[in-house]
């Protein structure tokens, strides 16, 4: 059956099916066929479709199956791994990012067409709303997410936000490629107590700094959906907070998508900020009636009661529903496949050959060069007989947070392997190590004799032209639901770094690290210093091109 025959049986059942049901005619408006489709719904199917994961078995409607893809899309099969988001920020290249972001969506899209495409489709089956960018600003130097955004300027977190949600949600006129999700909706970058915390913060300082990027992402890069954050704003909870959600987000800012509350939003409320003061049926109505549209169970279980008490009037219910819907209608869920441009993206994009250069070139911009004195680098790989390479970090590969599966990843000391002149000799030790992350296995670390690691280090550094050492953090130090409690670097790595500077004064220092670190030592003893960030797959390979 060609493409074009296919095309036209299709669009001819649905014309069928459109006699009765309006909302299936791909040839209506948008708005008609929402309306259409909310008109014929029960109070508690409009509940369910306002539930992430809720289903209207009925009309063969499934729940919205969420994604992440802050820095490649999360699947339980490997996807490309770009370098994460801070990293990406540290190009200043928007239409690098703007191509990143496409290559994810690509891949994102890929997975969605493979399992309604093969029945026997192997992987978890991902929908079309993903939760990405992070466009928080990173001005508190000890959040534990400051790998997931985009740094401390407004200026440039817009920038790269509107690029990435381009990106993400495509070019076509009539259908979107994904729905982004921009996190979290606002003044948010604090981890420890985060369900229940306040900001304080002035009305000059909100319009200022905290709320520009936000702004372009949503009038500039027209993105989706917006996530509300845990936390409240001067004693407001941001999930029933109508300056930020209505006024601001829906009239000032003319949003037509929609706002979800943050992953149990309704429950931080009862549980946290108005903990013993508020039901769960005063919580959803106040979290619909100040703007939020789409949430967690609790919206599906609790919806139908709030209404009938007169918490919630339907016509702000149908208004969240109209908003939820416009973009599954416009990401073609409703449609036939045939007539969706981007039904066509194959599952070969994923983790492609061409992505992965893609993420190989992105790491190489986004490494910033410290400190180079007396011009030790680049290294000249003809003069160098022997190499060594040093550090926790070296033979380690850090994802960051919210990552998928990455195929083969390249560590610093493999990326030396790879581009060191022919017979050269790596020396390699790891010197000291840095908190290992928790396991879920609880099973203790392997032993570690720091004294004598430290000792191979100095050894190989005497032995070497040049000595590399890797240090940093690991998701173990800085993460979501961790804040770091201090700003050095982790452990015995500065005394494995002024150990190895006495052994070798010919030192290179590679920082692998999201949040800012304090090194004033390093700083002023090492030859060369390098900020390569958490990189992705191809990090390994990207700092040694960087270093040769």
């Amino acid at each position: 059956m060609t493409i074009k025959f296919a095309l036209l049986a299709a669009l001819f059942t649905l014309t069928l099916l459109a006699q009765s049901a309006l909302y299936l005619d791909p040839t209506q408006p948008v708005d008609k066929r929402v309306r259409d489709l909310i008109s014929g719904l029960t109070l508690e199917e409009k509940a369910a479709l306002l539930n992430k994961m809720g289903d209207v078995p009925r009309l063969q409607i499934r729940g919205d199956q969420w994604n992440q893809c802050l820095h490649g899309v999360v699947w339980d099969k490997p996807t490309t791994m770009f370098p994460v988001s801070l990293a990406m920020a540290a190009t200043w290249d928007t239409a690098l990012v703007h191509e990143v972001a496409a290559a994810i969506s690509d891949e994102a899209r890929a997975i969605y067409n493979g399992w309604h495409e093969d029945p026997n489709f192997e992987g978890a089956r991902k929908g079309l709303f993903y939760r990405a960018p992070v466009i928080n600003i990173c001005r508190n130097p000890y959040w534990g997410r400051n790998n997931e955004a985009f740094g401390e300027d407004p200026f440039l977190t817009g920038r790269m936000a509107v690029a990435y949600v381009k990106g993400l949600q495509g070019d076509d006129p009539k259908y979107l490629k994904l729905v982004s999700t921009l996190k979290h909706f606002a003044v948010n970058n604090v981890e420890n107590g985060r369900q229940a915390l306040s900001a304080t913060v002035s009305e000059r300082m909100l319009h200022e700094y905290w709320l520009p990027h936000f702004r372009d992402a949503i009038v500039e890069g027209h993105a989706q959906s917006v996530m509300a954050s845990y936390n409240a704003i001067n004693g407001v909870p941001n999930n029933m907070n109508k300056l930020l959600l209505t006024d601001i987000l829906k009239h000032d800012w003319r949003f037509d998508g929609f706002v979800v509350s943050d992953l149990g939003g309704v429950r931080s409320m009862v549980n946290g900020h108005e903990k013993g003061q508020m039901t769960y049926e005063d919580a959803v109505g106040k979290s619909l009636a100040a703007g939020c549209d789409f949430s967690d169970d609790e919206f599906q279980k609790y919806i139908p009661a709030a209404v009938k008490q007169g918490l919630l009037p339907e016509a702000r219910l149908d208004d969240a529903l109209s908003r939820v819907l416009r973009d599954r209608f416009r990401l073609g869920e409703f449609d036939p496949a045939a007539a969706v441009p981007y039904s066509k993206i194959p599952r070969t994009v994923i983790d492609s050959p061409e992505h992965r250069k893609l993420a190989l070139r992105t790491a190489r911009e986004s490494i910033v060069l410290l400190t180079n004195r007396n011009n030790l680098l680049p290294l000249d790989k003809s003069k160098l007989k022997r190499v060594a390479v040093i550090g926790p970090h070296a033979n380690m590969f850090t994802a960051g947070g919210y990552s998928g599966k990455a195929t083969d990843p390249v560590t610093p000391l493999q990326g030396i392997r790879n581009h060191a002149a022919l017979g050269t000799e790596i020396i390699y030790a790891a010197g000291a190590r840095i908190t290992p992350a928790p396991s879920r296995d609880k099973a203790s670390p392997p032993p570690f004799d720091t004294q004598a690691e430290l000792l191979k280090a100095v050894d190989a550094a005497k032995q070497a032209d040049v000595a590399i050492v890797y240090v940093g953090t690991t998701l173990a130090i800085e993460a979501e639901g961790r804040d770091r409690k201090t700003l050095a670097l982790a452990d015995d790595q500065v005394d494995l770094v002024k150990a190895v500077v006495a052994a070798n004064p010919r030192t290179i220092v590679v920082e692998l690290n999201a949040g800012p670190l304090a090194t004033p030592w390093i700083k002023e003893n090492s030859q060369a210093m390098l900020e390569a960030w958490w990189n992705g797959e191809e990090g390994g390979n990207a700092i040694a091109d960087v270093l040769f």
